[in-house]
């Protein structure tokens, strides 16, 4: 009898403390899913102790890498945009041709024109685009952005002179002032979600007139990192003609280029700078694409290369497209591996060289060099072989 009493005492205090520690589990698991559903990532997963009953968090296992089809209109390669954005439908594409010479960086001479930004109060605003969301985060995405399209120029078709578009892949234009007839000042969208970064800049232009001389200012152009200044003030902006494209095969060309410092209003501030230049146009009513730095390179653009790749005869032997993941929105993030074809164990053996490119979204001229590093690694010159066999 005595030996079976401690026995009954502890049964009935599991009893009593059963519903508690249902309550205290059920109350566990509700929030590991609600921070699990709440959390804009694909990198973490929430789940509960089982024996703490707390929320831990740790970084997902790498999930094995899967070949992707070969077909160019596969839906899953559809570029997904957040779904505030507008999106024009036509897809803007440029001909590839490379400059016959190394590209010279441009040699400040002294002299060069020094305006001031004036802002709207002495122009006309002709082009405004901000995507508006009712949060300052990524929420969702879709294929082709906002179903609601508006007119970005606050004026109508009532303005006389050019007219400006980027809502297009890598487009990231705000703001346009007309000063006068040939005197624009242009504003740079950030990278969604921030306040920093407005370096680089793609944008259409319509309706000018040829043999005037227009004057482009892009003000407000920031980065973190002072030891990029000087690559802006080197680097002369790009000027793509489509009537030159159609008519002579003319690709891509550089402008003359004057930067110039905008001091801050506040010590906390990080400086901006200004970008002005002059252009010419040769044609009346031409379309002219421009991009700072380098070569405009899309996510589209990136999905055609690599389809290519996979379709070549010869390059598809020894390069090898999966999929690593995909984007906050759900694009893909590619994999592309370059190698000799070897045996089953010797790959485990090859040492790996691992290249990424494009950190910020408007980044394009680190895709465009990702492209250049791929047509190196898979052409059929001798140092290309030596590295593929080697690694």
């Amino acid at each position: 009898e005595s030996k079976c009493s401690p026995v009954r005492v502890r049964i009935e205090y599991k009893q009593f403390l059963s519903p508690l520690s249902f309550c205290r589990e059920r109350h566990c698991s509700y929030l590991s899913s609600f921070l699990q559903n709440t959390l804009k990532t694909n990198q973490v997963e929430i789940n509960t102790d089982n024996r703490t009953l707390k929320p831990i968090a740790k970084l997902k296992e790498p999930r094995e890498l899967f070949a992707l089809p070969k077909e160019l209109d596969c839906p899953q390669q559809a570029a997904r945009w957040p779904s505030e954005c507008q999106v024009l439908e036509e897809r803007v594409q440029h001909i590839e041709t490379s400059p016959p010479l190394p590209e010279q960086y441009y040699q400040p001479t002294g002299r060069e024109v020094q305006p001031k930004p004036v802002g709207e109060e002495a122009g006309q605003v002709v082009f405004q685009y901000y995507p508006v969301s009712a949060v300052n985060y990524f929420s969702r995405s879709s294929v082709g952005g906002s179903k609601y399209f508006l007119e970005a120029c606050p004026c109508g078709d009532r303005v006389d002179g050019l007219r400006f578009e980027s809502r297009f892949e890598s487009g990231n234009l705000a703001k346009v002032v007309k000063i006068t007839d040939s005197y624009y000042e242009l504003y740079l969208r950030t990278d969604m979600y921030t306040n920093r970064h407005m370096q680089w800049y793609y944008f259409r232009v319509e309706n000018m007139r040829s043999h005037m001389v227009y004057r482009f200012l892009i003000s407000s152009i920031k980065n973190a990192f002072s030891w990029n200044v000087s690559i802006v003030w080197e680097m002369r902006p790009l000027l793509y003609s489509t009537k030159e494209a159609q008519l002579n095969g003319i690709g891509w060309r550089r402008s003359d280029v004057n930067f110039l410092p905008n001091w801050p209003d506040e010590e906390d501030q990080l400086p901006s700078y200004t970008l002005t230049f002059n252009i010419e146009f040769p044609h009346d009513n031409d379309r002219v694409f421009y991009l700072a730095h380098c070569y405009p390179y899309t996510y589209s653009d990136l999905q055609d290369y690599l389809i290519h790749l996979q379709n070549h005869p010869v390059k598809s032997q020894y390069s090898k497209l999966r999929l690593l993941c995909r984007s906050l929105a759900g694009n893909n993030v590619y994999y592309l591996t370059v190698t000799a074809p070897s045996q089953q164990d010797e790959p485990k053996k090859k040492k790996a060289i691992v290249v990424t490119a494009r950190v910020h979204p408007g980044e394009t001229p680190a895709s465009w060099m990702m492209k250049g590093f791929l047509d190196f690694l898979t052409g059929d010159s001798l140092q290309a072989r030596i590295m593929f066999h080697c690694c």
